[in-house]
């Protein structure tokens, strides 16, 4: 009984390692889903007041607003600390980065 449990752990160390995978990439990619959902165009392209929930394209990349702006234009991606680039998980990537009617993809 003892050798079948001492058998056993390996098998179940891989399984939780598997879901745990799963796990990460089901919330990364539920982030992503929520980000696309509030896409706002090109960053380049807005002025004002721009409140969260807020993703735009920038210099080849999608970035999520963190909180609310009165200017955006003031507010670079990849300059100002109000912006987290977007890194969707490699199995929906090409799925995110495709060219979009903005040109900045």
């Amino acid at each position: 009984m003892l050798a079948a449990w001492a058998a056993s752990i390996e098998p179940m160390n891989q399984l939780e390692a598997n879901v745990a995978a799963k796990e990460a990439s089901t919330v990364a990619s539920a982030a992503v889903a929520s980000a696309v959902s509030a896409f706002k165009g090109s960053w380049s392209s807005l002025a004002g007041a721009l409140n969260i929930p807020a993703t735009v394209a920038h210099q080849g990349g999608l970035w999520i607003l963190l909180s609310n702006t009165a200017d955006v234009a003031a507010i670079p991606p990849g300059v100002s600390a109000q912006w987290q680039a977007i890194t969707p998980p490699a199995s929906i990537g090409g799925l995110i980065y495709m060219r979009d009617n903005y040109g900045a993809l």
